[in-house]
Parts: structure tokens; sequence; C-alpha cells
């Protein structure tokens, strides 16, 4: 993108702040992973520096399993302007009895970015973090998890909805199609 995408201006607000608006309608604790807290104080948000830094969204959801003793961990890529909290919802309602539930577009492929992870995935985080495999998508392979891939038409979400926006173009897409 060139540019962070936290901060992209989506007809008039940042997408940082237009997740944690949605993200503040499912839980009162919303914490922000990042390493320059100072660039998102405008948030009013906690924010949550990462142990590994350099190592993604994997450290990312670490810090905040450490910083929080809630059960669950919602983890929202700041590139998803479509995700809905009806859709983040209908994850969370998929939980119980999964270590996480990670929903999949029709082509199969997995937006782990987007996803529930329960305390009990901690251990495998950390040993990826450490072996430097740092993939989430590898918690698929971890002995002993248990990991629901939700498609669309179980979650009730279409693949449009995890739309993410890498580049320039997607962006411009994004802003042309959206009745947002």
């Amino acid at each position: 993108m060139g540019s962070d995408k936290a901060l992209l201006n989506i007809r008039g607000t940042s997408m940082a702040r237009l997740l944690a608006t949605r993200l503040r309608e499912l839980t009162d604790e919303v914490l922000l992973s990042a390493n320059d807290p100072l660039t998102y104080n405008f948030l009013g948000l906690p924010t949550v520096p990462d142990l590994y830094p350099g190592c993604g969204p994997m450290a990312g959801l670490h810090a905040a399993m450490l910083r929080t003793n809630r059960p669950w961990i919602l983890l929202l890529a700041c590139d998803l302007p479509r995700v809905s909290t009806e859709m983040l919802n209908n994850i969370i309602l998929r939980a119980p009895g999964f270590d996480a539930v990670i929903p999949a577009t029709s082509d199969g492929r997995l937006h782990p970015v987007c996803a529930i992870y329960s305390r009990t995935c901690l251990p495998a985080i950390e040993r990826g973090l450490r072996a430097s495999d740092n993939r989430l998508i590898r918690l698929l392979e971890e002995p002993g998890l248990q990991i629901r891939q939700l498609t669309a038409a179980e979650g009730d979400f279409s693949d449009s909805d995890l739309l993410d926006l890498d580049t320039r173009e997607d962006l411009e897409e994004f802003l042309r199609l959206s009745k947002f």
C-alpha cells in the first residue's frame, strides 16, 4: 500500500477508527497491537507492543493474549473495511468447542487475521514465534488444537466481507463500489 493501512481515510474516518467502533459494539475491551503507540493515540485504546517485533499478526495476538485475562481474543487486521459486527459476532458464536475459528472464502482461502482464538492456542503461538514460524495458519497443523474453518455459508458472510486492502487499486475499487 505504501502507507499505514490503519490510517487510510475511508469516507472521512480512519480505517482504525472504523474497525475500533465495530469492535466496541462487541466487547468492552479493545486492544490495539502496535509498536508505535503515539501514532494511534487518537483512538483512546490501550496499545500493546509486540514482544517479538517484526513477526506480524501472530506476535500481536501473542502480546494481546499476555495482556488480557479474557479467554478469547478476536483478532482483526486493520485492512478489512467490509467486516461487519454481524460477521464478527457469527464467528464468536461458533467458537465454543474449538480453539480457534477461522473464516474461509469460497476459494478455500483462510483468513486468520479475522478470526477468534482461545487462550489454549498460546503455547502453540509461543512455539511458533520461538521457531521463527510466525504464520498463524500453522495452528491448523498443531496437534491437539481444534481449529474450525468457517465457510461463508456457515458463518453467514460473503467473500466480499473479507476484502483486504493491499494496494491503492484495492482501496480505489472499494471506495468506488462501496455503499459505505
